[in-house]
């Protein structure tokens, strides 16, 4: 049983070190975003409305919270690079991408990127990657891609 136990411990670090190896480059490429939009000052988020529902959770539902959370970040932080990515190489990614979509017959679309400030922001980019996912999937398995 000891064995299994480290390698769970060994996967859930590698999960936390790709986390946080996707999550480098993210802050750059949001601050590459900033000023790119049409959102006013007034559309800012007010943090005073925000509520914080970890506070009320003991330590240990924090804890099993943030462990179940994870797969959803590495997810996340992958659809943000691949859009990023897709939408920066217009002479190999975007080309690939728009051969992509026209082979599944779908209509050309880039993918929303997500947007901090925007709250619907995070829901575009998901529901585009589940109508897009057969390109996405096409685009990620192709090895030249570099995906």
């Amino acid at each position: 049983f000891d064995a299994d136990i480290d390698k769970e411990a060994a996967e859930q670090d590698a999960d936390k070190r790709e986390l946080a190896k996707l999550a480098e480059g993210l802050a750059e490429e949001e601050s590459m975003w900033e000023g790119t939009g049409t959102m006013a000052d007034d559309d800012l988020d007010d943090p005073d409305d925000e509520v914080d529902a970890m506070q009320d959770m003991t330590a240990e539902e924090r804890e099993q919270f943030m462990e179940d959370v994870r797969p959803v970040k590495l997810v996340m932080a992958k659809l943000r690079k691949f859009a990023f990515k897709v939408i920066h190489s217009t002479t190999l990614l975007l080309p690939a991408w728009k051969s992509a979509v026209a082979d599944l017959g779908m209509p050309f679309k880039l993918l929303p990127r997500d947007v901090r400030t925007r709250w619907n922001s995070t829901f575009d980019m998901l529901d585009a990657a589940l109508r897009y996912r057969a390109a996405i999937d096409q685009m990620c398995s192709a090895k030249k891609n570099g995906l």
